[in-house]
C-alpha cells in the first residue's frame, strides 16, 4: 500500500530540504567573497557569527600556506629539470 503522508508535514519537509540548500549556496558564495579579500572578516561574523567567521579564517590561512607551499615546491622542480 501507499504510505499515507501528512500533506502539511511534506510541504514542512519539502520547505525545510529548500531552506538548507540555499543556506549552503550563501555560505558558499560568502566564503567565496572573504576568500578573494571582498568582505572583511568582521563582516562575516556581523552576517554569520564568530564560529563560521573562525572556520573561514582557518580555511582561508590553510589555502594560502598550501599555494605556498605548492609555490616553492614548483621552483625547486624547475630548478632540478633545468640542470
Amino acid at each position: 500500500g501507499l504510505l499515507k503522508i501528512n500533506r502539511s508535514e511534506w510541504i514542512k519537509s519539502k520547505l525545510a530540504e529548500e531552506a538548507q540548500k540555499e543556506k549552503k549556496k550563501l555560505l558558499l558564495e560568502v566564503s567565496t567573497l572573504y576568500a578573494k579579500g571582498m568582505i572583511q572578516k568582521k563582516e562575516v561574523e556581523q552576517m554569520l557569527g564568530k564560529d563560521i567567521a573562525e572556520q573561514m579564517e582557518f580555511i582561508r590561512l590553510k589555502s594560502l600556506e598550501s599555494i605556498k607551499k605548492g609555490r616553492e615546491l614548483g621552483k625547486e622542480l624547475r630548478g632540478k629539470l633545468k640542470k
